[in-house]
């Protein structure tokens, strides 16, 4: 490392140097730092759940898109996408770090509902749910129908529906064909 360096390493703030990712509000504050510390800083005033810029030690920027989210925001800070479901305290099953979507433990009511720009999407079926069993991103309610079991999976930006028919009988029945 240069004498330059080492000054513009030891001016870098303690916090920054222990950030694995340090981030800045603006991308001049964020450019500053990166050049002080000699690592790359996020701008936060540029991140969405789709996108990334950071600043480079060398003056420069990265700019990350996705067209799925790949973050999402909690309590100020940005954290990567967890689809895999626990339990809520309002006795739903939720995805760690996804978009805002719950799914039932089984019985009555919604299987799944999804909240977003200020409305709320829900699917009930048609009768009382078994137990749902939880499975990373995924809960299955088994036999909803005799050999048909509705499988309801977390994805980033919201959430998939299947009907897993087990057997040619099952698929026989008019209603694995239709749905809940």
């Amino acid at each position: 490392m240069t004498s330059a360096r080492a000054g513009a390493a030891e001016a870098c703030p303690s916090g920054a140097v222990a950030d694995q990712t340090p981030a800045a509000e603006t991308e001049k504050a964020a450019q500053r730092l990166a050049q002080l510390c000699d690592k790359p800083v996020e701008v936060l005033s540029a991140a969405d759940e789709f996108t990334k810029v950071t600043a480079l030690p060398s003056g420069t920027f990265t700019f990350e898109s996705s067209i799925e989210p790949e973050r999402v925001e909690r309590s100020g800070q940005w954290l990567d996408v967890d689809t895999n479901l626990e339990p809520g305290a309002d006795g739903r099953l939720h995805p760690r770090a996804a978009a805002d979507v719950t799914f039932s433990r089984g019985g009555d009511g919604p299987f799944v509902v999804l909240r977003g720009g200020g409305a709320d999407f829900s699917l009930s079926w048609s009768g009382t749910l078994p137990p749902g069993e939880v499975s990373e991103d995924r809960v299955t309610y088994k036999n909803v129908y005799p050999d048909v079991d509705l499988v309801a999976r977390a994805l980033p930006g919201g959430f998939s529906h299947v009907l897993v028919v087990r057997t040619a009988e099952a698929a026989s029945l008019p209603a694995s064909r239709a749905g809940g």
